[in-house]
C-alpha cells in the first residue's frame, strides 16, 4: 500500500498481497480484512478514501459502492520507517508527507528537514524511525518530534 499513489480496495491489496507473500487469495483476503479494521483504520494509519461503484455482488456495495483505502499521513510517516521499502522510495513519501500536511506547508522546519533529508537521507529516516516506535510506545506525541529543533534568533535581536 505504500507503494500505492491512489487508493485501492481491500480486494487489490490482498491480491497484492497473494502475489508477494505466495498465499492463497483468500487467507491473503482474510488477513487484509482483519488487519484493516483491527489495527490499521482505528489507529489512524489506513483511512477510507471514496468508493468505487459495482454493478455485480452484494446489493449494499451496488448502492453504496465498494469502499477504497489509502494511507493516512500518519501512515505514510510510518511507512517512512520500513526498511522493505528502499531509502529512495521512503525519501520520496517522507517529502510527499511534509508538501502534503497542512501543518508542515508554513512551518520554518519543513525547508531544514528537506535540506536535512536531501544531505543525510539515511540518517534522517533512522531518526524518524525512532521517532515512530517512541510514538507507537506512547513516549511522543508525533512521530516527528524526535527531530531536534533549533532555536533561531531573531533579525531584530542582533
Amino acid at each position: 500500500m505504500a507503494q500505492q499513489v491512489s487508493s485501492i480496495t481491500k480486494r487489490v491489496l490482498a491480491k497484492q498481497m497473494a502475489r508477494r507473500f505466495g498465499m492463497s487469495l483468500r487467507n491473503a483476503y482474510t488477513h487484509t480484512y482483519t488487519e484493516l479494521n483491527e489495527s490499521l483504520i482505528p489507529g489512524g494509519i489506513v483511512e477510507q478514501d471514496g468508493a468505487v461503484p459495482a454493478t455485480r455482488g452484494p446489493r449494499i456495495f451496488q448502492l453504496d459502492g465498494v469502499p477504497c483505502f489509502r494511507l493516512s499521513g500518519l501512515g505514510m510517516l510510518l511507512a517512512c520507517c520500513l526498511d522493505e521499502i528502499d531509502i529512495d522510495r521512503r525519501a520520496l513519501l517522507f517529502r510527499q508527507y511534509l508538501d502534503s500536511d497542512r501543518s508542515w506547508r508554513r512551518d520554518p522546519r519543513k525547508d531544514e528537514l528537506l535540506s536535512h533529508l536531501k544531505a543525510y537521507p539515511e540518517f534522517t529516516l533512522e531518526l524518524l524511525k525512532h521517532g515512530a516506535s517512541q510514538y507507537l510506545e506512547g513516549k511522543a506525541d508525533h512521530p516527528l518530534s524526535a527531530f531536534p529543533t533549533r532555536k533561531r534568533k531573531s533579525p531584530a535581536s542582533t
